[in-house]
């Protein structure tokens, strides 16, 4: 495996002065500097080339293995499952970038198979910790001084490590604790490396005759590049904590860490510590007497909170950046990745929510058609059947008693019709929710979001009555 092989940093980039040209972390992605980052003249000689290109071979000599006529018969889905874990590993061992190419894509069942999508969704982003003499040179540059002049104590082996930084505990002369978020060494041009031989294989693969795909997947890189690049700006992270923060700040049982920004600079975060038990560590919770329904409850009832009433929402809620506090209160961690929806598909998406816990799929209609998920020349009939079999199911049916046959003729009409859409901006609120309603059911196995959202739009309901009169 990668893993395995000692190799080199790479001491600089193909292409004269492209080191000079790089931004600073923080800024915007450009996807002309990642095409300057590679040269096909110079690939050959590039040890990061041949670390991609060797991981990639060595996936399709075993993929191709499994299908020759002399291996052992395998179950079709269980080969591409042995496939889907294989190509996990593979984006585990090339490192940071691609760690991150495979959660980015976890996300899009539309481009790959749901069954490719469900594992890469399982990447756990956790790599090796990357040198303490890098961290104190990374404080230097960016907050003028090494963390023994900054801090009354640092701890010099980190606590957590993540393909984009790593969080050491220091603190402060008056006794309280941080967590100190460091960047990794090089990361964007790391990054602009990778994502400029991801572009070079897409426009090679645009030479094989492969043109709409390809210009496809030159998209995508442009959409992921984005993303990236913001997700590395940790001033723009303390921004999106403290925005939270003020916008839960009614919520006793819900804490977001506070931002210090004296230690903050673009590659260093410091946060409030507030640590607690994941909320995947089952055996911990309940050996602390935790009731897991009301947990569940809470969660679902914290991210709905966030989308209904502000339309801005911590998008990545994952078991490693939600836990449980000594006090029990639900801490929330990590907030490079938010989500943000429009006023308009704010109230819109309320409305869907509303439609749901009635249980009246005519109400739905409207909504979905002012969120852009379905054209306005949608015809009504197939469209309110489809929503009321979905609806039913989230409130609890029995699946079998579900006709799963008008369900799917109903969809196929709707699809040949180009009646139904994926706007960019809901594409972030659906992989939360589905995160969201994942933790909970890994909490409470009987869960149901409908009930839990019920309570959540009543009080809203509620305090907006109070608030008019």
């Amino acid at each position: 495996m990668l893993a395995d092989l000692v190799v080199p940093p790479v001491k600089a980039l193909p292409g004269k002065g492209l080191r000079r040209r790089l931004p600073a972390p923080g800024q915007p992605y450009d996807a002309k500097l990642a095409d300057a980052a590679v040269s096909p003249w110079r690939m050959f000689v590039d040890r990061r080339f041949w670390e991609v290109a060797g991981a990639c071979l060595r996936f399709a000599v075993w993929a191709g293995r499994q299908s020759l006529p002399g291996a052992a018969p395998v179950d079709r889905h269980v080969r591409l499952r042995a496939q889907a874990a294989r190509l996990k590993q593979l984006l585990v061992d090339l490192g940071p970038t691609f760690i991150k190419v495979g959660q980015f894509l976890a996300a899009r069942k539309d481009l790959i198979p749901p069954l490719l999508a469900d594992e890469l969704a399982q990447l756990q982003d956790r790599v090796p910790p990357f040198d303490y003499q890098a961290v104190r040179r990374c404080l230097a540059r960016d907050l003028g001084a090494h963390p023994e002049e900054l801090f009354a104590e640092f701890e010099p082996f980190p606590f957590a490590s993540a393909s984009i930084g790593q969080v050491h505990k220091a603190r402060l002369a008056d006794g309280r604790w941080l967590a100190v978020k460091v960047q990794r060494p090089d990361l964007v041009r790391r990054f602009y490396k990778d994502i400029g031989y991801m572009r070079m294989f897409a426009r090679a693969a645009a030479c094989l005759g492969r043109g709409d795909r390809a210009r496809a997947w030159l998209d995508l890189s442009n959409e992921f590049g984005r993303t990236l690049f913001a997700e590395i700006d940790f001033i723009a992270e303390g921004r999106n904590a403290d925005r939270l923060r003020r916008l839960l700040r009614y919520r006793p049982r819900i804490k977001v860490p506070r931002v210090f920004w004296r230690y903050t600079g673009r590659t260093v975060l410091a946060l409030e510590y507030l640590p607690g038990t994941k909320v995947d560590n089952l055996p911990e919770l309940r050996a602390r007497g935790l009731d897991l329904k009301d947990l569940a409850n809470l969660i679902v009832d914290c991210y709905v909170e966030q989308v209904v009433s502000a339309g801005f929402f911590h998008a990545d809620p994952h078991a490693g950046n939600l836990a449980v506090d000594a006090a029990r209160c639900l801490v929330i961690y990590d907030f490079g990745v938010v989500g943000e929806i429009s006023p308009t598909r704010q109230a819109a998406l309320q409305g869907c929510l509303e439609a749901l816990v009635s249980g009246q799929a005519s109400r739905a209609v409207p909504h979905l058609k002012r969120l852009g998920l379905v054209a306005e020349a949608a015809p009504a009939e197939p469209l309110e059947r489809t929503l009321a079999a979905l609806i039913d199911c989230w409130r609890g049916r029995d699946l079998s008693e579900l006709d799963f046959s008008l369900i799917q003729r109903d969809l196929e009409s709707l699809i040949c019709r180009d009646a139904l859409r994926l706007p960019a901006e809901l594409l972030c609120l659906l992989r939360t929710g589905s995160a969201i309603d994942g933790l909970a059911r890994v909490l409470e196995p009987q869960f149901n979001f409908v009930r839990a959202a019920r309570r959540t739009l009543a009080r809203r309901s509620l305090l907006t009555a109070v608030g008019a009169a």
